[in-house]
């Protein structure tokens, strides 16, 4: 009966741990901060396991809430650190105000599809050269989008993260591994006794 109580656990942790490593095969957003001229961030994965937008070439950032305090109806062209893809090469876009939408900033990719884009850690700070953002929003919010963050009918939410308060993160395999580990450590100690 404990032996096969141990091999039911063993084989859950396993069946976690693959699920877990399965899940990021998404981009993942982590390290999101923002200055009154800047927004940084690190992303990590890929582009498999999204829906394809309208314009494949195009990476988003739409500002949420109080974030946004520029001028409406105004181009701004982003300064990009790096690009946010290990293999897709920046090739210019802006942060614009729709006085009717949204504020939002938008990159271009050269007219190739992100759709085999990845990332491996990659840190990047998008800059402007005006005080666009505001450093003392309440609910500071951004999402990020594939596609055009405004004209297209068809984006692709890739998340919604908030500056105001933590985000919980899923967690990772190695801390399911080590559930699991100490599970069938538990197990072990009571079949002893």
């Amino acid at each position: 009966m404990k032996i096969k109580a141990l091999i039911s656990l063993v084989v859950i942790t396993a069946a976690l741990f693959t699920f877990s490593a399965t899940a990021s095969a998404t981009e993942i957003f982590s390290n999101l901060s923002y200055t009154a001229n800047s927004i940084t961030f690190t992303m990590n994965g890929d582009m498999t396991g999204y829906a394809t937008p309208e314009s494949t070439d195009q990476f988003s950032i739409i500002f949420l809430n109080d974030i946004y305090s520029g001028p409406t109806n105004n181009f701004t062209p982003n300064n990009y650190s790096a690009s946010p893809f290990n293999n897709a090469t920046l090739d210019g876009g802006n942060l614009y105000d729709d006085p009717e939408t949204l504020a939002y900033s938008w990159e271009a990719f050269g007219g190739a599809s992100l759709a085999t884009a990845y990332s491996t850690d990659n840190t990047v700070t998008i800059s402007w050269s005006e005080d666009w953002l505001n450093p003392s929003a309440v609910d500071p919010e951004v999402e990020f989008v594939w596609g055009n963050g405004h004209s297209d009918s068809v984006n692709t939410d890739m998340g919604t993260y908030s500056f105001g308060n933590n985000n919980v993160p899923e967690p990772s395999s190695l801390v399911l591994l080590g559930s699991g580990l100490a599970g069938l450590a538990l197990c072990l100690k009571r079949s002893l006794s």
